[in-house]
């Protein structure tokens, strides 16, 4: 599937079943005639593989369970929480927008954010920057990088090696080891542009 450059991608699972193979991927092969391909789909992937192909291209998926079949639901609920995205069940069809409303608002709400975090990078803010000017945390502006990182815009050297200080800051540390203090860098200027580059 093709996705508009730069594009905030959500993935909507809906269904009453779980995948081909499921019980194969749980370790628990039982027989199933219900399912054509009880040792996995004929494509090959795995729960793990879409998972993984899904991380790396910062697709959201959420997954809507009808019904209440027990590997349905163990298996929409991995996908989802395995990519920061959110499983809900629908015993109810009239409930489903009900349901898909709130999730996609998260979404929408993440979108002006990494628009927000966009214009305080092209401006030449650093993190540290944008979290004393902004109500966000930190840890927020972290997350709306990475996700602009996904999305394919292109950050300044600057703003990885911040990324990946951070990253070391909040990473558990050996007591004999200091941790990394971080501060705004002296020759940082906030109006210095050039600090993204859209492809």
């Amino acid at each position: 599937m093709k996705w508009r450059l730069h594009s905030h991608k959500v993935i909507l699972l809906v269904g009453d079943a779980p995948p081909h193979g499921v019980g194969t991927w749980y370790g628990e092969d039982k027989e199933d005639n219900s399912d054509h391909w009880p040792k996995g789909c004929p494509c090959s992937l795995t729960i793990e593989d879409i998972k993984s192909q899904a991380h790396e291209k910062g697709i959201i998926i959420y997954a809507v369970g009808v019904g209440e079949l027990d590997w349905m639901i163990r298996s929409f609920t991995d996908i989802a929480q395995g990519v920061s995205g959110e499983f809900v069940s629908l015993t109810n069809v009239d409930s489903l927008i009900d349901k898909i409303l709130p999730l996609l608002q998260k979404e929408l709400v993440k979108v002006a954010q990494d628009i927000e975090t966009a214009s305080w990078l092209s401006s030449g803010y650093s993190l540290l920057e944008m979290a004393d000017a902004s109500s966000k945390t930190t840890k927020e502006i972290e997350e709306s990088v990475e996700r602009l990182r996904k999305k394919g815009i292109t950050l300044s050297t600057e703003i990885r090696t911040e990324l990946e200080a951070m990253a070391i800051k909040h990473a558990p540390t050996p007591k004999s080891q200091p941790r990394i203090k971080l501060g705004t860098p002296s020759n940082s200027n906030p109006h210095k542009s050039g600090r993204i580059k859209l492809k």
